[in-house]
């Protein structure tokens, strides 16, 4: 908790402050409210707090429901950190239920998921396939050219619900809202990379064959052009094409996009296939999903090949940074694991409710749906937040919390935001966004040195810009008074 030891060492240290400070913050928060763009706002509710002590400084609607949008990522990082532990590390185990003679594994060939979200590029410079590239490697390394069973994908400890129920089915298409599985692959995305090299160029990356390319593309000549026939990516849920048509302007940067899959277990077993058959291992059995739950093998099983691990805190950061839907709902679901065996919306849900509880907010007074805040079923209070927020602060891992959200007029999901010099670098908070909805919690570090948590959530929005104009305002009280 260095960052967090730190601040209240400086709190501690600040000689009294002006008794008029508390009233001047009060003052402008309430202009704030009050004002035009509050007034447009919709439905706001605030809670703002200090800490390390929790002292409640201003309540507006504190204590009213509203639909969280992204701030539900909040709850779902502190209960997963809380529950799976500050260092807890995904484990994906290669092993093999037979030996391996010569170059043959004469048996099967086990890969065991375990909710890791950061199988991608994501941490490899972008190198998409580097991870099942490597495991191919290692396999090789160890021996293994051919394998007379089958290559069998242990997704069983998530179910294989792999969409909420409560998501927007008219959105199942955008990368937003990428199926949720044990064993996830590059965000559960194909991606469809466009380029105007030698004309036009599309691909998939990887090519795991997964998905039939269909490229209808038309170089254009002219911005006119291309904007009368703008390019259209199609994948119908179910269908084994992507069609993508249109034209592409001449000379235009390449551009990636994502295309959710259908079956996260299936494109990840696609792909480590692909990879295993470039590296020269013939797999002479089918890649399959496990039929039934193998035995759950650990680390120092001596049939175990290869152990990937990754840190659940560099999860955490992207899931808070970046706001990555795929990430949170992982994590939900792991934490579901953790707590009831089994890896489900519901299981998340039951073991977000166990961690409220023991942070002091009561089981009724709030709805779990899932752990993104796609679902408009989520309802909490600015209170409920800042009660996470401030239990969070005071934690063994408020460091690593702290870190994981988005820094004002630095990066991410912030970058944009108060990124004037006198507040870039003063708020951390997680945002919020559906339609209808914007949110704002984090903390607000002032020119006093103290910290103060704050939850801003608006619902009823007409047009999310005036809330947000609301919220930074706020914010830069936040960093402007000090408190006596």
């Amino acid at each position: 908790m260095k960052r967090a030891g730190t601040i209240l060492a400086a709190v501690l240290a600040i000689s009294a402050m002006s008794m008029s400070a508390g009233a001047d913050l009060t003052a402008r928060i309430t202009a704030a409210l009050n004002g035009k763009n509050g007034k447009q706002a919709g439905r706001l509710g605030v809670c703002v707090t200090l800490m390390p002590s929790g002292k409640v400084l201003f309540a507006q609607r504190a204590d009213e429901l509203f639909t969280p949008a992204s701030n539900e990522k909040i709850i779902t990082t502190a209960s997963a950190l809380r529950t799976l532990g500050e260092g807890f590390q995904f484990q994906t185990l290669f092993w093999a239920d037979g030996p391996v003679e010569g170059c043959v594994l004469k048996g099967n060939l086990i890969v065991q998921g375990d909710g890791d979200p950061s199988i991608s590029g994501r941490f490899h410079n972008g190198d998409v396939s580097f991870l099942l590239r490597t495991w191919a490697e290692i396999l090789v390394k160890r021996g293994i050219r051919s394998i007379t069973g089958d290559l069998i994908l242990d997704d069983t400890l998530f179910d294989r619900r792999f969409t909420h129920m409560n998501w927007p089915a008219e959105q199942l298409g955008r990368w937003y809202e990428a199926p949720v599985g044990a064993l996830g692959f590059n965000d559960s995305c194909q991606n469809v990379v466009v380029s105007s090299a030698g004309g036009v160029s599309v691909r998939f990356e990887p090519d795991a064959h997964y998905y039939t390319l269909v490229n209808r593309v038309s170089c254009a000549s002219s911005r006119s052009a291309a904007s009368a026939r703008p390019l259209v990516i199609t994948h119908k849920p179910g269908a084994p094409d992507v069609v993508v048509s249109g034209s592409w302007l001449a000379g235009r940067a390449e551009e990636t996009f994502f295309i959710p899959v259908d079956d996260p277990t299936a494109f990840f077993g696609a792909a480590l296939a692909e990879e295993m058959k470039r590296a020269g291992i013939a797999i002479n059995g089918s890649v399959r999903p496990a039929r039934n739950a193998p035995p759950r093998v650990t680390p120092d099983d001596k049939r175990v090949h290869i152990i990937h691990s990754s840190k659940i805190i560099d999860a955490v950061s992207v899931c808070n940074k970046n706001s990555q839907n795929f990430y949170a709902e992982m994590l939900f679901k792991r934490t579901g694991a953790k707590a009831f065996g089994t890896g489900t919306f519901e299981t998340g849900a039951k073991a977000a409710s166990l961690f409220l509880a023991d942070v002091g907010i009561k089981p009724g007074t709030y709805a779990v749906s899932d752990g993104s805040g796609l679902s408009r079923e989520n309802r909490f209070s600015p209170r409920q937040f800042a009660t996470v927020l401030g239990w969070a602060f005071n934690s063994d891992f408020a460091d690593d919390f702290v870190d994981s959200l988005g820094v004002s007029g630095v990066d991410r999901t912030m970058r944009k935001r108060l990124n004037n010099p006198a507040y870039r670098g003063k708020v951390l908070a997680k945002t919020g966004t559906l339609d209808g909805v914007a949110a704002l919690s984090g903390y607000a570090f002032n020119r006093g040195g103290q910290v103060l948590v704050f939850s801003i959530l608006a619902n009823d929005t007409h047009g999310n810009w005036a809330a947000r104009a609301v919220m930074d305002d706020i914010c830069k009280a936040l960093v402007d008074e000090p408190m006596d």
